[in-house]
């Protein structure tokens, strides 16, 4: 045989041997943790940092319980006290010169993806995408991440996986836990699509503010039905769903924007009507029992009783 070919196959077989990335299957690191503040291990979905020792390449992990993991609260990512476990899940994650470079979970039940992001060293970088069981809203949602900071259009989704809505991002810095308050600080603009249809029924600049907005909950009751006016709700309805579909909270608008109309639902089929007049006094309490009949009505436009 040729010597020279002898020498290439050889120095292929080396780069194959050497440059494949390493896989483990050791997943202690990754279960069971008990989090307290001595022993306070994680890894960060953000940064892509850890304080734990893990080992170069590839881990390949299905666990019952991973994490913790923590979610910033200074970013997209957030969770009450800062902390997530995956429960029941398959996990991978690379370290490449001992600084994780990606990672991505699935749900050992149905391998639908719960979270995927890639990382430099400012933190994520490139297309990531956060399942709405980890992250606030309840929407599912993939964006694109740049040097740590996200952006370009931030896409949310149902439960049924069709789009929710579709945000062009402003260039600044996201706090999640303020994004509904506080959406015109992080928004340069924004459509909403329907929950059945998949059809774009809402988009708005919001430089002019002005329309209807019809959109859903992540399960499929909608949620908003109302006109805008230079950003303020001039009229329609918005309903507060409880878990049990049984005590919804209704809120009906004046042209003003304030509340007109205030229903509260109880579990047991009784509600109680409060109405308003255009600066949002209130003016009367009406209370129903579960057969829809008056027990009591309260005047405030006349002394209380």
């Amino acid at each position: 045989m040729n010597k020279k070919f002898l020498i290439l196959l050889s120095m292929l077989l080396n780069f194959l041997t050497f440059g494949e990335v390493k896989k483990n299957y050791d997943c202690n690191f990754l279960t069971d943790f008990t989090f307290n503040e001595e022993n306070n291990k994680y890894i960060d979905l953000y940064t892509g940092k850890t304080n734990m020792k893990i080992k170069e390449g590839i881990t390949e992990c299905k666990v019952l319980t991973g994490g913790p993991f923590r979610i910033i609260n200074r970013s997209f990512f957030w969770k009450q006290n800062d902390h997530h476990y995956f429960d029941n899940a398959v996990i991978s994650l690379e370290i490449k010169n001992g600084r994780m470079i990606r990672l991505e979970v699935k749900s050992a039940f149905n391998n639908e993806l719960l979270f995927s992001g890639k990382y430099n060293y400012s933190g994520l970088n490139g297309e990531v995408y956060m399942d709405g069981s980890v992250q606030n809203s309840g929407y599912s949602m993939r964006l694109n991440y740049k040097n740590g900071k996200p952006a370009g259009e931030l896409t949310e989704y149902y439960d049924n996986n069709k789009i929710y809505r579709k945000s062009m991002l402003r260039n600044v810095q996201i706090d999640l836990s303020h994004f509904s308050e506080e959406f015109e600080k992080y928004v340069n603009s924004y459509e909403i699509y329907d929950y059945n249809t998949g059809e774009k029924i809402f988009s708005e600049n919001l430089k002019n503010g002005n329309g209807r907005i019809i959109s859903y909950t992540p399960s499929g009751k909608q949620d908003k039905d109302y006109e805008i006016k230079n950003r303020k709700i001039i009229g329609g309805k918005e309903v507060a769903h409880s878990p049990d579909g049984k005590s919804d909270s209704e809120y009906y608008y004046h042209k003003n924007g304030n509340v007109k109309k205030y229903i509260q639902h109880g579990s047991s089929g009784a509600r109680t009507e409060y109405d308003y007049d255009l600066n949002g006094k209130m003016l009367k309490a009406t209370y129903y029992n579960k057969s829809g009949e008056i027990d009591d009505v309260i005047d405030y436009t006349k002394k209380k009783r």
